[in-house]
């Protein structure tokens, strides 16, 4: 007898182990995040001849591992426990060598830095706001 999802039991078990199977062990994606650079992958991607390429490559190799797992049928708990790796491995994999490429030093004191010369300018004293793309002093 065959259940509402048109397999039988048998075949369900073998499309759930394959579709887990295409999945890579945790571990492969942990042991990666604690060998990572996100200094020295921006740096590699400064001294690359293409870097858009480079970038793209990056993203296109990190983007469907973390992102692309797919459901996997644990219970809330341990969702929300994969959530949370998943929100770290985008942080450390995809962010934050766009942050090392973008301020060109430790991203903390980059942000610091660009914080304290966030200055209103000495001519008109004009500060933009969101999304204001032009303005002009009278």
């Amino acid at each position: 007898m065959t259940s509402g999802s048109g397999y039988s039991p048998s075949i369900r078990r073998r499309k759930m182990a394959s579709a887990q199977s295409d999945r890579e062990p945790p571990s492969v994606l942990c042991s990666e995040v604690l060998n990572f650079s996100a200094k020295d992958t921006a740096s590699q991607w400064l001294s690359a001849a293409d870097l858009q390429q480079e970038v793209y490559r990056h993203l296109s190799v990190y983007v469907p591992r973390i992102l692309c797992v797919g459901p996997s049928g644990v219970s809330s708990r341990e969702e929300q426990k994969e959530e949370q790796k998943e929100d770290l491995a985008s942080q450390l994999l995809l962010l934050a060598p766009l942050e090392w490429l973008l301020l060109d030093e430790e991203p903390a004191s980059g942000l610091n830095l660009l914080q304290e010369n966030n200055q209103p300018s000495p001519l008109c004293g004009h500060v933009f706001k969101v999304g204001e793309p032009t303005y002009s002093c009278r």
